[in-house]
């Protein structure tokens, strides 16, 4: 039988994960979208426009989007709102 400081562990590491995935999904989801905007100017211009600058400012904007939406998802998840 699993005691009640077990469960809050396994929680606490469940909603650490979900965090996690949702912070490096939207990190991705920031640099495929760079991606794909600087692939079709690729094609209309002829010339790939896309620096490391600009790989950095996908992953902090992902960063902070992703922190944002996981951190209310954690919320609600604490709150127990339906749904989540």
């Amino acid at each position: 039988m699993i005691n009640n400081k077990q469960l809050q562990c396994r929680k606490a590491v469940l909603m650490l994960l979900i965090f996690v995935m949702i912070v490096l999904g939207v990190i991705a989801t920031a640099l495929l979208g760079r991606l794909l905007l600087s692939t079709i100017l690729w094609f209309l211009t002829g010339t790939f426009d896309m620096s490391w600058n600009d790989v950095l400012h996908g992953i902090k904007l992902g960063s902070v989007g992703g922190s944002i939406c996981g951190a209310g998802i954690i919320l609600a998840r604490i709150f127990k709102i339906k749904g989540f």
